[in-house]
């Protein structure tokens, strides 16, 4: 997957630009994959945008450049797919689709 190719390549081949577009978007690809086909009622916010709705569930999600952009539901659940994909390009492994899976099945 292009994933796991980001995994394996040699980070000195990319700029920083290439490697953040990269992660933003697949980020947003994901994301957007969750937020059309969740059960839950999932909505982007950034992350301003989520300390005016929550202010409760800001105060639990730090501010970060992962969570720059956030998928949040009416109950407060918050996905942060920037996150998710940046861990999957580092470590490897195949997070993405048991979680998917997980949110589309069950809600988060």
């Amino acid at each position: 997957s292009y994933l796991q190719w980001l995994h394996l390549a040699d980070e000195s081949q990319f700029t920083d630009d290439e490697y953040g577009n990269a992660v933003l978007w697949t980020a947003a690809y994901f994301g957007e994959v969750i937020r059309r086909n969740s059960k839950s009622q999932y909505r982007w916010l950034t992350y301003d945008g989520l300390g005016a709705l929550l202010p409760e569930v800001s105060q639990r999600v730090p501010a970060k450049e992962t969570t720059k952009w956030v998928l949040c539901e009416p109950k407060g659940s918050v996905f942060t797919p920037i996150e998710k994909v940046m861990r999957r390009i580092s470590t490897g492994g195949d997070r993405l689709h048991p979680f998917a899976v997980a949110v589309l099945s069950e809600g988060i």
